[in-house]
C-alpha cells in the first residue's frame, strides 16, 4: 500500500499526486531555522557529553583490557577509539608513553610458540594499521606510524605455487627493525627482514623490501632513497 502510494505521488498524473508531490518536496528540503546562541550552545554540550563519554570508556574499559593482553606496559598508554585486536598468543611489549589507535590488529600466525612484538617509548601508531609478527617485529622510540600501515616479518603463504597453501617455513620468516624516531607514512608497507635506521622517513605509499638508511627519506614501490637527511 504505501509503495503504490508513492509511485502513485511520484507520477505525478493527477492534480492530487502534483499537489502531493509539491508538499513532499517542501517538508524534504525544510531546514530548522538555526537560533545561534541556543544551537552553539547545544553543540558545545552534545560535544562535552561525547568526550567525556569517550573518556571514561577509554580509560576505565579499553586500556585496562589491552594491558592485560600486553607482557609487559609502560606508563601513560593511551589507547584511542577502541581496543586493538591482539590475536593469538602474540606477546606485547609496549613502552612509556605510547599512542595506538583502537582500530588496529596486532596479528601473529600459528607458526613460532612466542611470537614478540614490541613497541619503544613515545612510539604513536595510527588506525587501521596492522603488524603481523610470525617471529619478531620491534618498533623503536618515539616513531610516527601512520594510518593503514602494513608491518610484517613473514608474507604469510611460501612463495612456492607448489606449496601455496601450506604454512611458510622458518626460512621464510625474517625480523623487522624499526629504528628510533622513525616516521613512516599513511598506507606504507614494511616488508619481511627490513631494517629501518634511526631518523628514516618512509613516505606515503611506500613499499618497503630493502633496507632504509638512517636519517633517509625513502619513497616508490620499491622504495628507493631520495634524500639523506642533515641535522640542524
Amino acid at each position: 500500500m504505501f509503495k503504490k502510494l508513492i509511485m502513485y505521488i511520484a507520477g505525478r498524473k493527477t492534480p492530487t499526486a502534483r499537489a502531493l508531490y509539491r508538499v513532499a518536496k517542501m517538508v524534504r528540503g525544510f531546514n530548522t531555522p538555526v537560533i545561534r546562541p541556543l544551537h552553539r550552545a547545544l553543540y558545545s554540550i552534545h560535544m562535552g557529553v561525547v568526550v567525556a563519554f569517550r573518556w571514561l570508556v577509554q580509560k576505565f574499559y579499553a586500556e585496562p583490557l589491552f594491558k592485560s593482553r600486553c607482557v609487559s606496559c609502560g606508563t601513560g598508554l593511551t589507547v584511542d577509539g577502541g581496543i586493538p585486536l591482539v590475536s593469538s598468543h602474540l606477546r606485547l611489549y609496549i613502552g612509556d608513553n605510547v599512542f595506538i589507535s583502537g582500530a588496529n590488529g596486532f596479528v601473529s600466525p600459528l607458526i613460532n610458540p612466542d611470537p614478540v612484538l614490541e613497541i619503544g617509548d613515545g612510539t604513536m601508531i595510527g588506525s587501521q594499521t596492522t603488524i603481523t609478527a610470525a617471529k619478531s617485529v620491534k618498533i623503536g622510540k618515539h616513531c610516527l606510524i601512520a594510518r593503514r600501515v602494513f608491518i610484517a616479518d613473514t608474507a604469510g603463504h611460501p612463495l612456492s605455487p607448489a606449496r601455496r597453501h601450506e604454512k611458510v617455513g622458518p626460512d621464510e620468516i625474517k625480523e623487522v627493525v624499526i629504528g628510533d624516531n622513525v616516521w613512516i607514512g599513511h598506507n606504507a608497507v614494511i616488508s619481511p627482514g627490513v631494517t629501518i635506521g634511526n631518523g628514516a622517513i618512509v613516505g606515503t605509499n611506500a613499499v618497503v623490501t630493502q633496507d632504509v638508511p638512517e636519517n633517509s627519506v625513502v619513497m616508490g614501490a620499491p622504495a628507493r632513497v631520495v634524500r639523506i637527511l642533515q641535522d640542524n
